[in-house]
């Protein structure tokens, strides 16, 4: 499967150069950049990890079944002292 190396949270929320570490059908992880926009211009909100989880069901592309995901936990680091954590409902999947 060819996972996208930028992956969509929200229109202005979204992680760039991501690497999939692990992509099943119970969960997916990656870690990359997160990027915001808020309409005044792009900026770093630093490196972080991505974990979808609790798949709702499947997405048949291909001849092939992909979990559809329903949860993202968001875990970041942007410069050495700010760490944040992000739990949300997604619809989320990727090819």
């Amino acid at each position: 499967m060819d996972l996208e190396p930028v992956f969509s949270l929200t229109t202005s929320t979204w992680v760039t150069h991501i690497w999939w570490s692990s992509w099943g059908n119970h969960s997916a992880t990656g870690t990359g950049n997160f990027r915001g926009n808020l309409g005044n211009g792009t900026f770093s909100l630093g490196h972080g990890t991505v974990r979808l989880s609790h798949p709702r069901k499947f997405v048949e592309i291909d001849g092939y079944s992909y979990p559809y995901f329903t949860h993202a936990l968001l875990i970041g680091v942007n410069g050495s002292v700010n760490n944040w954590v992000f739990h949300t409902r997604c619809d989320c999947w990727t090819r």
